[in-house]
């Protein structure tokens, strides 16, 4: 049995728009935990002996933040070949130094490859360079659709995507995770996750609405086309789920904030694909039919009129 997404379309955009005011406002009023990439701080390079692990460094760092409160949300992430980056509040000399002493007590052989900086304009700068990126990958996608397909799916791809970057962003916030450039990463992935899954979707809109042109209406192409690709859509984003869910478990903690919201944009672009966007495809082109069947009927009432005079 076909269900009938169009026909009861109205609650599924309900239930977007609902969610959407709901962490809009979470994030306008309560705001992010941002994390030093946004805010400043110090940022560490170490180089460990084989063997040593993050949990490791990150346990002295929790034992070093009982005597220096800045330390207390420092992370820290494996960069490879042994190396490890210390990112930090803001330090004083005092306290850098005591960072660097106690790291090289705990362990010997480590030695410090470099130490910066970072300051509120650098951080500025970050900020403003993602948001960049956020709205110039919305432009390109939206430019993208209008060329491949119509103007009217491309309005329906970008809703989508707004939705569930406001979903991913929103929860984010609700829960009070800090966030850093990774965060941005993960909106620019959920950005290119969801529009596949969507042009999917539209593509089989297309194709069913050359094979059926003058013989089905709309709502049931747009029906049929959901209904063939439902599976494919359920399927992949379900595997792309559970690998993201094994590294959210046994990954490590830095890596928890890029993954949780690859999590949530990934389920919510599954749901905004498919309930959301062909939806409003649906609404903009029976608002352009109707449209033109009244210039139609007003051409054909001045046209009599006319003949009448």
């Amino acid at each position: 049995m076909q269900l009938r997404y169009i026909k009861n379309s109205k609650i599924f955009l309900s239930i977007e728009a609902i969610t959407f005011i709901f962490f809009l406002c979470i994030i306008v009023f309560k705001g992010f935990n941002l994390g030093i990439d946004f805010t400043g701080g110090s940022l560490f390079q170490f180089q460990f002996q084989q063997g040593t692990t993050v949990t490791a460094v990150q346990s002295e760092m929790s034992t070093l933040a009982s005597q220096f409160p800045n330390l207390k949300e420092g992370i820290v992430q494996s960069s490879g070949n042994n190396t490890m980056n210390i990112r930090t509040a803001p330090l004083a000399e005092s306290e850098k130094e005591s960072v660097v002493t106690a790291i090289s007590e705990q362990f010997p052989n480590a030695q410090l490859q470099s130490y910066e900086l970072i300051g509120p304009s650098i951080s500025s700068q970050l900020v403003k360079s993602g948001i960049l990126a956020v709205i110039v990958g919305c432009i390109a996608i939206v430019l993208y659709i209008t060329i491949r397909f119509e103007f009217s799916f491309a309005m329906g791809a970008i809703i989508s995507l707004i939705h569930d970057i406001v979903m991913a962003a929103g929860i984010i916030s609700l829960i009070g995770w800090q966030i850093d450039s990774t965060f941005i990463a993960a909106i620019l992935t959920i950005l290119g996750y969801s529009i596949n899954d969507t042009i999917v979707i539209f593509d089989r809109i297309r194709e069913n609405r050359r094979k059926l042109f003058n013989k089905d209406t709309l709502e049931n192409i747009i029906d049929s086309s959901i209904s063939q690709t439902f599976t494919r859509s359920i399927n992949s984003s379900v595997t792309t789920c559970l690998a993201i869910l094994a590294m959210l478990v046994f990954g490590g903690l830095t890596l928890h904030t890029f993954l949780l919201t690859l999590l949530i944009g990934i389920i919510s672009g599954t749901y905004s694909s498919i309930f959301v966007a062909s939806p409003i495809v649906f609404l903009i082109e029976e608002r352009k039919r109707k449209k033109g069947k009244t210039k139609k009927q007003k051409i054909k009432i001045e046209v009599s009129e006319g003949g009448i005079v």
